[in-house]
């Protein structure tokens, strides 16, 4: 059974599973294994009784006659994300032993369609973070390269990707935080219109940032989980259904290309060879500049660092989380939060309390000008093309600030980006580009992304 597990995807799985060419069971079986073996750090907590249950469950609905998307197919989930009757930890000491009573919907929503949840994955702690390394838990490293960064927060999910005890991920992403994982994992990242996948469950960081996102081994396999998981939740106030702009194979589209000069050289050769990809279709591809550039990555992390700060006060030990044993809730928060958060949380005191909040109010007013700047060029360009970061893969420790200048964008205006693996630097490893469009425009993103994988679109 090894060999037909090796390299498959998704959509074959559940298409395999659905003829009973091989049952639930037996897939997740195998799957639970390569879990259970993972030597990465990719997991906080397996789910393998879940799992097991769940399969055996699936096997009776097929054997019903319903038909399931995404029968048998084998999903992690970022610890950030609830899961009834499961620890989420949110790779912090203050929840480690935290069980939530409901489950998140997007999760919902994946087990409805048939697929299995394999593990809890580990993450940044409260999704802080750029390289998964603030994690209670242990750093997760990259299956391509253990000495190379494996971006954060979405780490493990990445990491449970490219290890392949999995097919199919849910991340978070509030700053780029899943695309650049996906990127430097080798793996598929999308960061969905704002408001099209419900953030019921999803435990915030940034809630004006922040989106559950679709990661995945394969291009189609993560249009089939996006789908999957949108859709309005009455639960979440910020949900709406998205009217997606559909593709026209026949339309010359325009693309902008965003292409600093410090970037190295593997990353420049990634986005122009997809430019050129592009271009040979008779697109117009032009070279472009994104507003306040200057200012963005500070625009980000001020107003997330306030909402953090804001949105963590809740966590206090009174009504749950690790409860220091002198019994206070600054003592609590001291040893439960580890040493990045803590500094996150006293940068939004000191955004939100300096000067009388001036410094929040003019982060507002930036934030407004990026989108009304990005809205422009929208009406101009259909899709926007930039790297991922400035490196191609980083060494562990060193990523800093270098790919968040790509990544803030589509977070600050709400709009959808789509990392895609699309060339290889000097060692053979991956080096991923991005893609962004305007509001609703994923189906968009995913077309563009095929034709820049040399495959035929009509």
């Amino acid at each position: 059974m090894s060999n037909n597990m090796k390299n498959i995807s998704a959509q074959r799985l559940a298409e395999m599973v659905r003829s009973g060419e091989i049952s639930a069971t037996e897939a997740v079986t195998y799957y639970i294994r390569r879990a259970s073996e993972d030597p990465w750090g990719a997991y906080i907590t397996l789910m393998e009784k879940e799992a097991l249950s769940a399969a055996e469950a699936v096997d009776k609905r097929i054997a019903s006659g319903e038909y399931l998307p995404l029968a048998g197919v084998p999903f992690s989930v970022k610890d950030n994300i609830c899961t009834e009757g499961v620890k989420t930890t949110c790779a912090s000491h203050f929840l480690e032993n935290f069980i939530p009573s409901y489950s998140a919907t997007a999760y919902l929503r994946l087990l409805a369609s048939g697929a299995i949840p394999v593990g809890k994955t580990n993450m940044d702690e409260f999704a802080v973070g750029g390289e998964g390394d603030t994690s209670y838990f242990g750093t997760s490293l990259n299956p391509l390269d253990r000495t190379k960064a494996t971006g954060g927060s979405s780490s493990g999910s990445a990491v449970s990707l490219a290890s392949g005890s999995v097919l199919l991920s849910l991340g978070s992403d509030t700053g780029g935080s899943a695309r650049l994982p996906a990127a430097f994992c080798g793996v598929y990242g999308m960061k969905p219109t704002y408001g099209s996948v419900s953030r019921f469950g999803l435990v915030g960081m940034a809630p004006s940032f922040e989106q559950i996102c679709p990661m995945s081994a394969s291009l189609d396999d993560n249009e089939l989980l996006l789908r999957v998981i949108t859709g309005k939740d009455l639960r979440d106030m910020t949900s709406k259904d998205i009217s997606y702009e559909q593709f026209d194979g026949d339309k010359p589209l325009r693309v902008g290309v965003f292409l600093p000069d410090e970037c190295d050289l593997d990353v420049r050769s990634a986005v122009k060879c997809a430019a050129q990809k592009l271009s040979d279709r008779m697109w117009n591809v032009e070279n472009v500049s994104l507003p306040e550039s200057a200012e963005a990555v500070r625009v980000y992390y001020t107003l997330s660092s306030a909402e953090t700060y804001s949105n963590l006060a809740r966590f206090d030990a009174l009504r749950y989380g690790r409860m220091s044993e002198r019994g206070t809730v600054i003592d609590s928060r001291s040893e439960g939060f580890g040493k990045t958060l803590r500094e996150r949380i006293a940068e939004g005191v000191y955004v939100l309390e300096h000067n009388g909040g001036e410094v929040y109010r003019r982060a507002l007013e930036l934030r407004r000008k990026i989108r009304v700047g990005m809205e422009s060029l929208y009406e101009e360009y259909d899709v926007i093309l930039t790297p991922v970061c400035h490196t191609a893969l980083p060494d562990r420790g060193s990523l800093g600030y270098s790919g968040d200048l790509f990544m803030v964008y589509a977070n600050l205006c709400g709009c959808p980006a789509l990392v895609i693996p699309l060339g290889r630097d000097g060692d053979g490893l991956p080096v991923g580009v991005q893609l962004m469009a305007n509001c609703g425009g994923e189906k968009l993103l995913y077309e563009v992304g095929r034709i820049m994988e040399g495959r035929d679109v009509t």
